[in-house]
C-alpha cells in the first residue's frame, strides 16, 4: 500500500527531479514533456539506464506512433508513454481523460501489428526487434502521467488493460501518486551493508550462556577487530553516536592496553559491548573451529571501545598485537531482531548502557525513524545535486561516514567543488541541532529559540520540530507581526528537505550577516574606526574609550544585532510569508531555485562565500534584500530604543522578547514602503523591498 500522496511535496518532487535531469543529461532550455519522460525512465528504470545507449532509446517526436521511449532487454520490450503538464497552469494536479489510454492501445496495435510504414529509426527498431523475437520475450506498454486519470478514463484503461493480457501483452499505469511513493516508500536510509560476523571464545560451552532469543559470552576480540577493517563504519550504523574524539574513556582504554597487565584484566574492568542481528546460529558439534554466526550484525553499544581497541592494534608494533589477540577478551550480549525489539527493550538497553561516556539527548534520538527518513531526505532523489546534504544526527557521525567505505550515500554527493578548504569543512553538512534550533524560530519560537535552552530533542518539542510540520494556517498567521507560535497550528507530517534547506539557508545567511564577527574583534574595529576619525585619541584610557564606545551607534548596533542571530530567522519567514504566502514544499522549492540560493547552498553555506558576486548581483536574487530589509527594522528599532536597551543589565533577553520582535517586523513593514521612492542596487525606484523580491 502506498504512503500518504502530499500534493505540494510531489510537485517540488518532480519539478526538482526533472531541473536535475536537464542540468545531467539534457539542456536547459528543454520542455518538460522530454525531461518528464526522463524523469520517468530514471525512476522507474533507474537513473543509470539513462546512460546506457544500447538498453534506453529516446523516441519522442516525428512518426513515433505513442512510443516515447523503450527499454530493450534480453527478455523482451517495455515502452512508454509519457504524459506531462504544466504545473503553473494545474498546481492541484490535471486530471486526464482517456485519450493517452487510447493513444496507449493504437501504439501497442501498432508495435505487434505487421504494418511497418511511417514509423521513425527508434519506433521501426523497436518494432523490428520485437517481431522477430516475439515467441521468446515479453512486452510491456506504460503509460505514465505527470497527473491522474479521471474516472471514466481509468474504467477505459482496465478495458484495455483486460483485453492485451489475453493476447500476453502487459499494460501498466504510473500515475502521480507512483512516481511520489516511488521516492518516498523507502525514506528510512537505505541500503545498509548486510554484515556477518564469526564470533569466536575461548570455550563454546563454558564461555557462553545461551537464552532464548539471545546469549551472552565472552568473546576473542580479533573477529571483531577483522569486522572493523572489513564493514568500517557500517558495523556501527545502528549505534547512538560514533567514534568520539578526546574521550577520557577512551584515552583510558589505550592507557589499559598498551600493558600485557591491562590486556589480561581487559574483561573484567569493560562493561562490554551489545549486538543486534537478524539471527544467529550456535555451532555445530564437532566443528573443528566453532564460531557463532551472526547475520545482519550492528553493534548498538560499544563503539567506543571497539574503535579504541581497532586504533590501538592498528598502531602496534606485531608483539603486541598478538598479545591483544591471544589475552584480550570481551564480553558480548547479542540479541536476535525480535528479542530486541520486544516491548522497545532495545532502546531501554541504549540508555541503560551508554553510561561510560555521557550520553545525551541527541544521541538517544538519533536512530529514530524521523532522525534516519530526515537523513536520507537530504541527500536522496529527487532533491537537486548541488543541494545535497550530509545530515548529522548524532555525535561524530560525519567524521566517521568520511573514514568509512560506505557505498550509499557516497562521499561525492557532498563535496564542494572547487572548493579549498580541508576536512569536513569540504563537505556539504547540516547538523540537527543547528537545524532544530533555526527550524524552532522560523516557525514562530524565535524568542526562546534565541534565549536557549530549549531542550529540542525532548517532547514537546523534538515532535513540534522533528515529527510534525506548520499547516497552511500556520504559515497565514506567520504574516501578522503581533503572529503567537500555538502546537495546534501544526499538522501530522514532518517538514521537507525543501522546507528545511530554505530555513537553514535563510536563517543562516541572516545569522552571519547580523554576526559577521565576534565582539572582541568588533570592539577592535569600531576603536580604530573612532580613533582614524579623531573621535578617540590613541592615548585614550580604557573609561575613555567605553564611554566612546557607548556613544557609537555603529558598535552599539552591532552588539545588538550579533545577539538576535535567532530572532532575524523568524522575521526572515514572516516576510517571506508576507511575499510568498504559504512557505509549503512546491514553493519552498522554486525559491532553492533562485539564483543566490542555490550558489549559497551549493557552496555549503560558507561564510566567505557571502560577497560572492553570485550572490550580491545579477537577477532572480533574494537574500540580499531580505537581508537589507531585516537590516532597515533592525536599525529602526535599535535607534528608537537605543537608550532603554542601554539600562539593561542583560541586552540579550530584552531583545529576545516577543513584544521586541512585534516592533521590529512592524518597522521591516513601514520601512518596506517608507524607501518605495528610493533606488538601490537590488530594487529600483516605485518599488518596495517585498516587491523587488523576485517572483517565482
Amino acid at each position: 500500500m502506498g504512503i500518504t500522496f502530499d500534493r505540494s511535496e510531489f510537485n517540488a518532487d518532480i519539478t526538482s527531479k526533472m531541473d536535475d535531469i536537464r542540468e545531467n543529461y539534457l539542456d536547459d532550455g528543454v520542455g518538460d514533456d522530454v525531461a518528464f519522460a526522463y524523469t520517468v525512465a530514471a525512476v522507474f528504470e533507474g537513473e543509470d539506464i539513462l546512460s546506457d545507449e544500447n538498453s534506453f532509446i529516446y523516441t519522442d517526436g516525428a512518426n513515433d506512433h505513442g512510443v516515447d521511449f523503450y527499454i530493450a532487454r534480453d527478455d523482451g520490450y517495455t515502452f512508454y508513454q509519457c504524459k506531462s503538464c504544466n504545473l503553473d497552469n494545474y498546481p492541484e494536479g490535471k486530471v486526464f481523460d482517456a485519450t493517452p489510454v487510447n493513444e496507449l492501445q493504437e501504439a501497442v496495435e501498432f508495435i505487434t501489428s505487421d504494418n511497418d510504414a511511417g514509423s521513425n529509426a527508434g519506433v521501426r527498431k523497436l518494432k523490428q526487434g520485437y517481431q522477430f523475437k516475439k515467441a521468446n520475450c515479453t512486452l510491456t506498454a506504460v503509460l505514465a502521467l505527470e497527473g491522474r486519470l479521471s474516472d471514466s478514463a481509468r474504467k477505459r484503461f482496465e478495458e484495455v488493460r483486460s483485453q492485451k493480457a489475453n493476447e500476453g501483452i502487459n499494460i501498466c499505469l504510473y500515475e502521480e501518486n507512483d512516481i511520489y511513493d516511488c521516492w518516498h516508500r523507502n525514506d528510512e536510509v537505505a541500503n545498509r551493508t548486510h554484515i556477518e560476523l564469526k564470533l569466536t571464545t575461548r570455550d563454546i560451552n563454558d564461555c557462553v550462556i545461551w537464552q532464548n532469543g539471545w546469549f551472552c559470552a565472552v568473546l576473542d576480540v580479533k573477529p571483531l577487530i577483522d569486522a572493523i577493517a572489513k564493514y568500517g563504519y557500517d558495523l556501527f550504523d545502528m549505534n547512538v553516536r560514533s567514534t568520539l574524539k578526546g574521550s577520557n574513556v577512551n584515552a583510558a582504554i589505550k592507557k589499559q592496553l598498551s600493558t600485557e597487565k591491562g590486556r589480561k584484566r581487559f574483561v573484567h574492568l569493560n562493561n562490554g559491548i551489545v549486538i543486534t542481528c537478524n539471527n544467529y546460529v550456535k555451532p555445530s558439534q564437532g566443528d573443528r573451529k566453532p564460531s557463532i554466526k551472526v547475520a545482519d550484525a550492528q553493534v548498538v553499544n560499544g563503539c567506543q571501545t571497539l574503535s579504541t581497541i581497532f586504533d590501538f592494534y592498528m598502531a602496534s608494533n606485531d608483539s603486541v598485537k598478538e598479545s591483544i589477540c591471544s589475552d584480550v577478551k570481551i564480553i558480548a550480549k547479542v540479541l536476535n531482531s525480535s528479542t530486541a525489539n520486544q516491548d522497545e527493550l532495545l532502546d531501554d538497553i541504549i540508555v541503560a548502557s551508554n553510561h561510560q561516556n555521557p550520553m545525551n539527548d541527541r544521541n538517544l534520538k538519533s536512530n529514530s525513524a524521523e532522525q534516519r527518513k530526515l537523513q536520507s531526505s537530504f541527500y536522496k532523489d529527487p532533491l537537486k545535486k548541488e543541494m545535497r546534504y550530509f545530515y548529522i544526527r548524532k555525535d561524530g557521525e560525519l567524521d566517521s561516514f568520511l573514514q568509512s567505505n560506505k557505498r550509499e550515500p557516497k562521499k561525492s554527493y557532498f563535496e564542494i567543488k572547487g572548493s579549498t578548504r580541508r576536512g569536513k569543512n569540504r563537505y556539504r553538512h547540516i547538523d540537527n541541532e543547528d537545524l532544530a534550533k533555526i527550524w524552532w524560530a522560523w516557525i514562530g519560537n524565535a524568542p526562546k529559540a534565541n534565549a536557549g535552552g530549549v531542550k529540542y530533542f525532548r517532547d514537546p518539542e523534538y515532535s513540534s520540530v522533528f515529527a510534525k510540520r506548520p499547516s497552511p494556517a500556520l504559515w497565514e498567521q506567520m504574516k501578522k507581526p503581533n503572529f503567537s507560535y500555538k502546537a495546534d497550528l501544526l499538522e501530522d507530517g514532518q517538514p521537507t528537505q525543501y522546507q528545511l534547506l530554505l530555513a537553514m539557508a535563510v536563517g543562516r545567511y541572516l545569522e552571519y550577516r547580523v554576526k559577521p564577527v565576534g565582539t572582541t574583534k568588533l570592539k577592535n574595529e569600531a576603536l580604530a574606526r573612532l580613533e582614524e576619525t579623531g573621535v578617540v585619541s590613541p592615548r585614550a584610557t580604557q573609561q575613555e574609550k567605553l564611554i566612546a564606545l557607548n556613544e557609537d551607534n555603529d558598535f552599539l548596533f552591532g552588539v545588538w544585532k550579533a545577539q538576535m542571530a535567532l530572532s532575524v530567522a523568524e522575521i526572515g519567514s514572516f516576510l517571506l510569508c508576507n511575499k510568498y504566502g504559504t512557505l509549503d514544499s512546491d514553493t519552498c522549492k522554486r525559491l532553492l531555485d533562485l539564483n543566490d540560493v542555490s550558489f549559497w547552498l551549493k557552496k555549503g553555506m560558507d561564510k566567505s562565500v557571502i560577497e560572492d558576486s553570485d550572490i550580491t548581483e545579477g537577477p532572480n536574487r533574494l537574500l540580499v534584500p531580505l537581508y537589507e530589509l531585516v537590516n532597515q527594522g533592525l536599525r529602526g528599532f535599535l535607534k528608537d530604543n537605543r537608550r532603554l536597551i542601554l539600562g539593561q543589565s542583560r541586552p540579550k533577553m530584552y531583545l529576545g522578547r516577543r513584544e521586541n520582535l512585534i516592533e521590529i517586523k512592524k518597522e521591516c513593514l513601514e520601512r518596506n514602503e517608507l524607501y518605495r521612492e528610493d533606488k538601490f542596487e537590488f530594487k529600483p525606484s516605485g518599488c518596495s523591498y517585498l516587491e523587488a523580491f523576485p517572483e517565482v
